[in-house]
């Protein structure tokens, strides 16, 4: 075999065998999600603390950051369950009929998610032609580690050491 012949051979392999290395990593590093579980009690990804400031003001919104309002009300009386609606951008106008079953032993809390409804948006436009860029401001702001973060500063507003949870 002439030497042209062997490089080429040992480029080929020394290719194959780097991509069959490369792909496997790279799928996986892409199919993690941008929440991580634990990132939230570590207090990453989360642009405030958990402790909600101080409430007030109408008795319709939470605070759960200083400049998030979070629009809600309440059905029943009883044991609290918060109500998450689905979407994103898909917020609860009317009770469900189905927990008007429950209204005797549950208040069950409806809110709009911050970012949908009549609860704030804290970001109105992407600023930047960077992809990246826009994609991390949009976790920051509206992504699940900080929805799951209002859910935790809902659960502290309404002073349970326990939350039901029920959505869709």
């Amino acid at each position: 075999m002439n030497r042209t012949v062997k490089i080429i051979l040992i480029g080929g392999a020394t290719l194959v065998v780097s991509i069959a290395v490369a792909v496997p990593l790279l799928m996986k590093v892409m199919s993690r999600g941008a929440y991580q579980p634990g990132k939230l009690a570590q207090g990453e990804g989360v642009a405030a603390p958990l402790a909600p400031p101080a409430q007030g003001g109408s008795e319709n919104y939470w605070v759960v950051e200083d400049g998030i309002r979070l629009y809600h009300f309440s059905t029943g009386e009883g044991h609290p369950v918060l109500v998450v609606h689905g979407g994103p951008g898909f917020p609860t106008r009317d009770p469900w009929q189905g927990l008007d079953l429950l209204a005797g032993d549950y208040q069950a809390h409806y809110y709009d998610q911050r970012g949908c409804g009549d609860s704030t948006r804290p970001i109105d436009r992407l600023d930047s032609k960077n992809t990246y860029q826009n994609m991390t401001q949009l976790e920051n702001s509206l992504g699940l580690g900080t929805q799951i973060a209002d859910i935790e500063r809902i659960r502290r507003i309404l002073g349970e050491e326990k939350l039901v949870l029920v959505g869709h």
